[in-house]
């Protein structure tokens, strides 16, 4: 913390306490209200009061500005918290609630003024290097901020009066204005106009000026001093008009202070009016000055505002939430409601009536009221809107609507003008006015009247307006100063100023042992987790901690994005530094290279060496374990594999493999009636030889197996024939061109022979190597057909059995079966494929000897062929109707399962097409005849 920095925070805090509201603030809770400890500990950890804050900034203790902010902001925090706790209902006071955001209002618009400089640039802690780039941008952020609340306070105080204390200061900050070269305080460090000197009555420093930039700056500072000047006049005039009222009647009084009645709208007009001349604005060539000129002379005239502002948002204390209010009244909810003593906190004017402080008014009591009633009162505020629009088209009567709290119930609504009185008086009761004819009605007012919260609300709007009264009086907020002025030396139990708050403990006789105690032992304890998190907290929402659920939870999304955002600049931090050891490494290594000796580069070279050997080892070694440790993945997986098989065939019961099982109804009728076809082929031998046996004079060119051949030749698949047996052929054999019959010498016609013979050795190979090829090519289709066949017959009877787990039969009437029993289960269809063992689990247990076991075993083996015999009939009959029969083969082997498990079916068929029950029932009686 600068010295520059210490002082404006001196002068904030003397500001600051000059305010009436302290009371509760001041002292520690455990000095001011010991009987609420027990609970005010469980709900507030870190309890601080303003005097522990005044003192530490006396000792000089905080190590920045932000700590004291902090803690300033932890006072109205704690207070917030503590009257709005759920578990604290009954002695929680909503006007604390008001006061306290009220106090943190006023404190925040004060630090805007006097802790960040005019032009909003950071303070230089260091020569050599200036601030941050993030702080820059804090503070950017903070004076375009500060520039729209300067507005909005503006606005609120427009038409409210200046006192001549008032006046007074401000004559005097322009004067030391300009005695310091146009610095406001310590934080403006660059004087930006020359200085004023009172001894010489004239301004030095006027060189390395433009002529034009002098002339300006010349006419501004003539412009400052003679505001300055009306200024102190306007302060005289009013002084004495006070000092002539005191020997006045009231009455008379109130007309003397026509002469006052300046507004902040007029004192505001008045400065602006300084940077003209002759209706033309000073420094329009120089804009960048003008802006510093402006900025400078509104954070003087701003100073000066805060506390009006302050003054003019007190509220009442009858108010149950500490309203600022506008004006005491009587009001009814609806013209068949009576009326009451009320209090105006907003107003909702047209546009034609409607004034700035109007709004300004509304939203400040607005932001008072606790949540749940405020938007209870948001329908009527629509309402209310509505209605103005209505009538800003003609549309209804014109008129404004209120906020009203009616005292003695403190009830909040929204009223229109018809259903107001104005001018409060106690004394006179309008239910009686505006009364109409009727015992009822007179029943009813003479009941209203002589209640005892009407009573009550009649003597709080009273004390209401009382006070009100008082805050017209001193609507700047010095009227409080000027008395502690006077009253310096008595003791007053209200003066809470910075020089008493701030008075050391052994200065402070009220302070006992145990607070000095806590001050001490909590002075250099480190921050909690919780703690820096609150402190985030309350600096992301400058001191306004939303203690309601929703508020809660946007207090955690943001303190999870903070997190982050720390998180990220961890990383980031760490990345930078990672790469800067990196380049100090690379930059040693380079260093110590270049400067190594001839000498020691074989040491250098052989640790080198061996330091390479020792990484490759290491890299051989991991790779040996990444290998290990693969195998043992793949090893694992194939094992979760293998479990996974296991599994999958534990829940087939068939012998069957997986893969082999046909699971839907098409599938096993076309594997069925394809072992049938293969069968009656095989039998009838309806190709005894292969094509390729065939002599090629057999063949008939212009047919099927002609033009096969043919295609074939010519694709390359096979030979064409060497001799196809035709007369021309022969004719034109080669040999038969040599002539060895004529009249030739000896040798030619030895010759001519021994060419012959040579032409029939050629054609006699060929022939031999056509016979081999097509024995090798009958071999390989006979081996494939065979191959094909076995797989149709294996798909067949593959799609003849069943996969699915068999029931224990259990025999009904005992466990003995007579002979016509045994052949009655002989004669049924049993299911293709099945063990012996499922047959020996279907036997009755009696005592029947091996013997007949094993005679019922062949008996089960000739009806299953006689079955086969009788479905290959069966399909032969019907070879038109394939995908039927095989349905009814698929439907009659499911129902010969239910009649083993149970004996439900009874031989019935389960479908009612005409065409498969009579092939089914010429099966079940071919299937009899043969059992």
């Amino acid at each position: 913390m600068t010295e520059a920095q210490y002082d404006n925070l001196v002068a904030l805090m003397e500001q600051f306490c000059k305010v009436p509201l302290l009371a509760e603030f001041s002292r520690p809770v455990a000095l001011l209200h010991p009987e609420l400890i027990p609970i005010y500990s469980k709900i507030v950890k870190h309890p601080i009061d303003l005097g522990k804050v005044c003192r530490k900034l006396r000792r000089r203790s905080y190590k920045n500005t932000r700590d004291l902010q902090l803690d300033m902001w932890r006072i109205f925090s704690n207070c917030i918290k503590y009257h709005t706790h759920h578990s604290n209902k009954d002695n929680a006071v909503p006007s604390f609630v008001s006061i306290s955001l009220h106090l943190r209002e006023y404190f925040n618009a004060l630090w805007q003024e006097f802790m960040v400089s005019s032009e909003g640039t950071a303070e230089r802690t260091n020569k050599e290097s200036g601030p941050s780039a993030k702080q820059n941008k804090a503070i950017t952020k903070m004076v375009e901020k500060r520039s729209k609340d300067r507005l909005r306070r503006k606005q609120a105080i427009s038409a409210t009066y200046v006192s001549s204390r008032c006046l007074a200061k401000t004559a005097n900050a322009i004067t030391v204005f300009l005695q310091n070269g146009g610095c406001v305080d310590n934080l403006d460090v660059d004087t930006i106009m020359p200085r004023y000197s009172t001894s010489r009555g004239e301004f030095i420093d006027e060189n390395d000026m433009d002529e034009d930039v002098e002339e300006d700056m010349d006419c501004l500072m003539e412009n400052l001093q003679m505001f300055a000047k009306k200024l102190t006049k306007r302060a005289e005039a009013a002084e004495e008009n006070a000092n002539v009222d005191k020997g006045v009647d009231e009455s008379d009084g109130v007309g003397g202070q026509a002469d006052e009645e300046y507004t902040v709208e007029e004192f505001v007009a008045e400065y602006e009016s300084c940077f003209t001349s002759n209706n033309e604005t000073l420094f329009a060539n120089r804009p960048v000055l003008q802006k510093r000129l402006h900025l400078r002379l509104d954070r003087l005239i701003h100073k000066i505002l805060c506390p009006i502002y302050e003054a003019n948002g007190r509220g009442v204390n009858q108010s149950s939430i500490w309203g600022c209010m506008a004006a005491a009244i009587w009001a009814r909810e609806s013209s068949k409601k009576p009326f009451w003593p009320a209090l105006v906190l907003g107003i909702l004017a047209p546009d034609d009536q409607k004034e700035d402080w109007h709004m300004a008014l509304t939203n400040r009591n607005e932001t008072r009221l606790p949540e749940k009633l405020r938007s209870e009162l948001a329908l009527g505020k629509r309402r209310a809107e509505l209605a103005l629009r209505r009538q800003s088209h003609g549309v209804g009567e014109q008129m404004s609507f209120f906020l009203a709290e009616f005292m003695g119930t403190h009830e909040f609504i929204w009223v229109k003008e018809s259903d107001i009185i104005e001018n409060f008086d106690p004394d006179d009761d309008p239910n009686t006015h505006h009364s109409s004819s009727g015992k009822k009605k007179r029943s009813s007012r003479h009941h209203v009247s002589d209640s005892k919260t009407y009573a009550t609300a009649v003597e709080e709007a009273k004390w209401s307006l009382e006070e009100f009264e008082l805050q017209l009086q001193d609507t700047c907020g010095d009227l409080q100063e000027e008395q502690q002025d006077l009253e310096d030396d008595m003791e007053q139990d209200m003066n809470y100023d910075y020089s008493v708050l701030c008075q050391s403990e052994e200065e402070d006789s009220d302070m006992d042992e145990a607070e000095r105690e806590d001050e001490y032992s909590t002075k250099d304890k480190p921050m909690s987790l919780s703690d820096i998190e609150e402190a985030d907290e309350l600096l992301a929402t400058e001191g306004l901690l939303d203690f309601t659920v929703a508020g809660r939870k946007e207090a955690k999304k943001r303190l999870a994005a903070r997190k982050k955002q720390k998180a990220d600049a961890e990383k980031a931090a760490l990345r930078k530094e990672k790469s800067e050891q990196a380049k100090k490494k690379k930059a040693a290594k380079a260093k110590a290279k270049a400067t190594q000796s001839k000498g020691t580069k074989a040491t250098s070279a052989a640790a080198n060496k061996e330091s390479k050997k020792a990484l490759r080892e290491e890299k051989k070694e991991q790779r040996e374990i990444d290998k290990r440790r693969r195998k043992r993945a793949r090893e694992r997986e194939r094992v979760l594999k293998e479990e996974m098989r296991k599994k999958k065939r534990r829940r087939t019961s068939g012998p069957a493999a997986e893969s082999r099982v046909i699971h839907d109804k098409r599938g096993r009728a076309t594997a069925i009636i394809r072992g049938y076809l293969t069968r009656m082929f095989a039998k009838q031998q309806a190709i005894e030889d292969n094509v390729a046996a065939i002599p090629a004079s057999v063949v008939d060119s212009s047919g099927l197996l002609g033009m096969a051949l043919a295609f074939r030749a010519a694709a390359g698949e096979i030979a064409l024939p060497a001799n196809t047996g035709d007369a021309s052929f022969e004719k034109h054999a080669p040999w038969d061109k040599i002539d060895s019959d004529s009249l030739l010498t000896s040798a030619e016609r030895t010759a001519n022979l021994e060419k012959q013979m040579k032409l029939l050795e050629e054609e006699i190979a060929k022939v031999k190597m056509s016979t081999e090829r097509r024995k090798q090519l009958t071999k390989e289709a006979l081996e494939t057909k065979e191959t094909v066949y076995d797989k149709i017959l294996d798909s067949e009877k593959t799609a003849r059995k069943s996969h699915l787990k068999k029931r224990k039969k259990y025999i009904k009437g005992g466990s003995k079966k007579s002979v016509g029993n045994k052949e009655k289960q002989t004669s049924e269809k049993p299911k293709d494929g099945e063990s012996e063992n499922a047959e020996a689990d279907k036997a009755p247990e009696d005592d029947t000897s091996t013997k007949e076991i094993e005679s019922l075993k062949q008996e089960d083996e000739d009806e299953d062929d006689s079955k086969r015999e009788t479905e290959n009939a069966s399909d032969s009959e019907n070879e038109g109707h394939e995908e039927a029969t095989a349905d009814a083969d698929a439907e009659d082997d499911q129902g010969h399962t239910h009649m083993e498990d149970g004996g439900e079916d009874d031989g019935k068929p389960e479908s009612d097409d005409d065409e498969n029950q009579s092939i089914k029932d010429e099966t079940v009686d071919k299937m009899e005849e043969v059992g």
